[in-house]
């Protein structure tokens, strides 16, 4: 998609261009940030549940591992992850939070997200990382929810914004 994205953004292989990359990045990184602050300042909130109900029964990672090799371990570890996942918080998030809790959960799924982008698929893919990259697109939808209650609207929502914001990291760091 670098390429795709480079050509979708007037994005030469160049000094300018690699500067223009950066440029969008912070615009865009700017506009996330700003629908979280929006969110956040209506008071909103996003239910804890949001994130573990992405991964319990009847969710699509629960139904992979139900049919993978060895069905009660990854269970037990998807389990583990809920727990470990919970403890310490509260019944609801507030945006900020849930947007920092989604950055966490991203970057400890980076290995997948890694194998999806080479196209490699999922084979072996560790349940944690499933697990943990399934609770951040929750998160993710969570947040551009309520930052669009909040007046965060339009094409450049948060999570428009986000994606773009993916877009012009990758550029970047091809660039460089």
């Amino acid at each position: 998609t670098l390429t795709q994205d480079m050509i979708d953004n007037a994005i030469s292989v160049s000094k300018g261009g690699y500067e223009k990359a950066k440029r969008l990045l912070r615009q865009w990184k700017a506009v996330a940030t700003d629908a979280v602050q929006k969110a956040e300042a209506s008071g909103a909130r996003i239910p804890m549940t949001t994130a573990t109900d992405a991964v319990g029964p009847g969710s699509e990672i629960v139904d992979r591992i139900l049919h993978s090799g060895a069905p009660k371990r990854n269970q037990k570890r998807l389990e583990q992850l809920i727990d470990d996942f919970a403890a310490g918080r509260g019944v609801d998030l507030s945006p900020i939070e849930a947007d920092k809790i989604k950055r966490e959960l991203q970057r400890e799924a980076e290995a997948l997200y890694t194998r999806r982008a080479r196209g490699l698929g999922t084979p072996g893919t560790k349940v944690r990382e499933e697990a943990k990259a399934a609770m951040a697109a929750a998160l993710n939808t969570a947040i551009d929810d309520v930052a669009k209650q909040a007046g965060a609207t339009g094409e450049a929502g948060y999570k428009y914004a986000n994606k773009q914001t993916q877009s012009m990291i990758g550029v970047t760091r091809g660039l460089r």
